[in-house]
């Protein structure tokens, strides 16, 4: 039990060490104050004030229509086309496809619970590059650092032995309760714990100083200062701009649609609409029990009571020919196929089953009037960005999506495509469908390969999925993640490099570097790349690989678009 306390107060000391870290520099973005204020755990509102703050540097436009009614467009006039940071990059090339309506868009249909995009698009995403900027800040480190999680499981194994030694001198045979608290326990606990962040003290410092500002921020109805307003957001103070952020959910109750030219909240099933299956059973039953008892009373004199019970049994038998009629004539006027062309206006997936656990992907399309719900492919689900422009073919009798084409996607305003190109590394999709699956033939040809390594090599092993390059004492390899199929490679597979490599923020969400020879490189909701060179020096390896990888990321986006394709 002392080896058992001692390792709890070692876990203990050193979660609560804090590194000295880097003090603030006063340039630090909202999202990253929001990120500390708040223990080192990000709020939802930390979009929406960055969405504000890249207002008020020119790049959107906020305006308030009405009292508590914010509207966003593009900017007004030219934008700087210099590299944004990556947590600008990301939430600008978001926004820009929601801006893609006449005028603008209602601020709450960016993000969050009304934009109907997931929340593992546009949040999860966002979580992720905040806390890296903290750290590489010099704000927050890890709860655990790798030595200490060394240390913790080493100390654990150490524990584990000393009560099994302990209960084998006692004469029992199991090694003890410690001991399997040691052996399973205490590994569960230290990466739980080593999961989160922890401020450093100069980023506690920091974090105090907002705090205590917290007042000067305060912002009145109508005030235009937006980078005034974007930290008010950032500091948790109420703001018109943080509504429909706060709420979170896998299932959206209603999402804004700009089909028609008109923005306008819809509301959304959560399943599709169909017609129930006829109510056979129930009048067979009925009056068949009806008949019978009417004629064990008529014949057999039983009584009243058994003339109360067929009465019984003749109303429920009258109800559900009443509800027969009823389906008879739902069915009479529900054509069994119907066209139409929508906006898709929200996505989402749900878990169901009990024991055999699937995951369904549902879809929200906006026809002008009311929206569809509809199970999508996993394909279409995961590729088919918000506010695309579709013709559906679906069985409203059955409420299945029959055949989908894809009319068009969102793009950005015009005045941002010049600093959405400085920022290559979030790929659009085309105009067209949704992306066919990425092969190694779509991100770079053998002369892009020879060019980049100044080698002459050429391709071998080419396969669907990957290719290798070798030649002049060098080997490139290739792998493709892409599609359901391989989605677990490429999770667990990123992962792992994530453990051990370093991001690369030119690349933005995803890129991982590990020692100069091996790149991960995300392109897409379902795809990956993962480059691995060999035969070069680490002084050369690392920028080869980086020209690679725009190299592959400037061919996708040029990438011409593909006609339209049914799901």
């Amino acid at each position: 039990m002392g080896a058992l306390a001692g390792w709890v107060v070692l876990l203990v000391l050193l979660v609560l060490r804090r590194p000295a870290g880097t003090d603030g520099t006063g340039d630090e973005p909202p999202a990253v104050v929001n990120f500390l204020v708040n223990r080192c755990d990000a709020t939802r509102v930390g979009y929406p004030a960055t969405v504000l703050d890249l207002a008020a540097r020119g790049y959107l436009t906020v305006v308030e229509r009405a009292p508590g009614e914010l509207w966003c467009g593009g900017p007004r006039g030219a934008v700087d086309a210099a590299p944004l940071h990556r947590i600008d990059a990301h939430v600008l090339t978001q926004v820009g496809d929601r801006l893609s309506g006449v005028d603008g868009a209602p601020f709450a249909a960016l993000a969050g619970a009304q934009s109907g995009v997931p929340e593992s698009v546009w949040w999860q995403p966002f979580h992720r590059l905040v806390r890296i900027e903290a750290r590489e800040r010099g704000l927050a480190v890890r709860r655990l650092s790798v030595l200490s999680r060394l240390v913790l499981l080493a100390t654990a194994v150490l524990v584990g032995l000393l009560a099994v030694r302990a209960a084998h001198a006692y004469g029992a045979n199991a090694p003890g309760t410690t001991g399997w608290v040691a052996f399973v326990v205490f590994p569960i606990v230290v990466f739980g714990v080593a999961a989160g962040d922890k401020a450093t003290r100069a980023g506690r410092r920091l974090a105090r100083q907002w705090r205590r500002a917290r007042d000067a921020y305060l912002v009145g109805p109508g005030d235009p200062d937006l980078a005034k307003a974007a930290f008010a957001v950032a500091l948790d103070i109420p703001h018109p701009a943080t509504q429909g952020y706060h709420k979170s959910g896998a299932q959206p109750s209603d999402a804004w649609s700009s089909f028609g030219g008109n923005w306008r909240l819809v509301p959304i099933s959560g399943s599709p609409q169909r017609i129930r299956r006829p109510p056979v059973v129930s009048p067979i039953l009925g009056s068949l029990a009806t008949f019978n008892l009417v004629v064990l009373s008529l014949v057999a004199h039983l009584g009243t009571v058994l003339v109360w019970l067929a009465l019984g049994t003749a109303a429920l038998w009258s109800i559900a020919i009443v509800r027969t009629v009823m389906w008879l004539s739902q069915r009479a006027v529900t054509p069994p196929v119907v066209e139409f062309d929508g906006q898709l206006i929200a996505r989402w997936q749900v878990e169901e089953g009990d024991e055999n656990t699937t995951i369904v992907h549902y879809g929200a399309i906006d026809d002008g009037i009311t929206a569809w719900t509809f199970v999508l492919s996993s394909l279409i689900h995961q590729r088919l960005p918000i506010g695309s422009s579709v013709h559906v073919r679906a069985n409203p009798r059955r409420g299945t999506l029959v055949e989908l084409w894809v009319h068009g996607t969102p793009t950005a305003p015009a005045r941002l495509a010049p600093v959405l190109a400085a920022n290559p590394t979030l790929l659009a999709m085309p105009v067209g469908a949704p992306l066919p699956p990425v092969t190694p033939a779509d991100l770079f040809s053998d002369a892009d390969v020879a060019r980049a390594l100044g080698r002459d090599v050429r391709a071998t092993r080419r396969r669907p999925n990957s290719v290798s390059y070798v030649g002049g004492g060098v080997r490139l390899q290739c792998l493709v993640y892409d599609g359901p199929a391989l989605a677990g490679v490429a999770v667990l597979g990123g992962a792992m490099i994530g453990a051990i490599g370093t991001p690369v923020p030119e690349f933005g969400m995803g890129a991982t570097m590990v020692r100069q020879r091996s790149l991960m490189l995300r392109i897409g909701p379902v795809s990956s790349v993962q480059l691995s060179l060999r035969g070069l020096p680490a002084r050369e390896s690392g920028p080869a690989l980086i020209a690679l990888g725009h190299i592959a990321l400037a061919n996708l986006t040029n990438a011409k678009a593909v006609p339209p394709t049914t799901q």
